[in-house]
């Protein structure tokens, strides 16, 4: 990695949300890398994240100075709308979802 072309995009110390980013940035097809996350994949992965801020290390992701905007327009954009869908599933079993089909079926 070229230091000089990358740019911190953000710091966190939550797992879940750097996995959240990396997975945004890699569908927006932005190149980035992440430095200190490889210690924290752990079955105790609660405790682990109050250990990361403790010692104040947190996960830090890069992307080129390039595409800064396009990643923090990416972070920032609301996608609350996309919820209102009303075919969404959630929470819904497999059992469920195939006797409201059978249901629609009669």
């Amino acid at each position: 990695m070229n230091e000089s072309e990358f740019i911190v995009l953000c710091e966190t110390y939550d797992y879940m949300e750097s996995e959240l980013i990396e997975a945004l940035l890699t569908d927006s097809g932005i190149e980035f890398h992440i430095k200190n996350k490889a210690d924290t994949s752990s079955s105790e992965l609660g405790t682990r994240i109050m250990e990361r801020i403790s010692t104040g290390v947190p996960i830090v992701i890069y992307v080129k100075a390039i595409d800064e905007h396009k990643a923090y327009d990416m972070l920032n954009e609301d996608r609350s709308h996309l919820l209102d869908d009303v075919n969404l599933d959630f929470g819904k079993t497999e059992d469920e979802l195939d006797a409201e089909k059978e249901q629609d079926s009669i």
